[in-house]
């Protein structure tokens, strides 16, 4: 017996999505990596496991920083009774000025997107995830390495 395991980006790879703007930031669902597009697993970044509102989340980042590329997100939501009504993710500073909110898409067991990484990358950037519920908005920073080798 053959187990095959496919990305969660090969899902989303026929996915297409519209742009939202929302005062100066712009939120975007987007589409994943092509099918059958894989990265080293030296790429990934396990960035953590914290409590943002009434949930813990887990978030792993994959590829590199850079300005104006992107970068694939796998986030996953420990134990929650419910699912959010919107989860999103940025890099770069809490108020998100300068940067592109992305919705994450539910998968099975985990949400997953791209988020682009601003121009210039500000200083002190981190990861942030974003969580709206009935009962209103909550988000979370979590630290990130830029793990790419000159």
């Amino acid at each position: 017996m053959r187990i095959v395991s496919l990305s969660v980006a090969a899902v989303l790879a026929a996915s297409t999505f519209a742009t939202i703007t929302h005062a100066e930031t712009t939120v975007r669902p987007v589409a994943m990596a092509e099918e059958g597009h894989k990265h080293a697993e030296s790429e990934k970044q396990k960035l953590g496991r914290q409590k943002v509102g009434d949930y813990t989340v887990s978030v792993i980042m994959v590829g590199d920083i850079h300005d104006d590329k992107e970068v694939e997100f796998d986030v996953k939501l420990i134990d929650a009774k419910t699912d959010p009504k919107t989860l999103r993710i940025w890099i770069g500073v809490e108020d998100g000025k300068g940067s592109e909110k992305a919705v994450l898409t539910k998968k099975t067991t985990t949400f997953v997107g791209t988020a682009k990484v601003p121009t210039p990358v500000p200083e002190k950037s981190k990861v942030w995830v974003e969580i709206e519920t009935d009962s209103g908005v909550v988000k979370g920073s979590f630290a990130m390495e830029d793990n790419h080798k000159h």
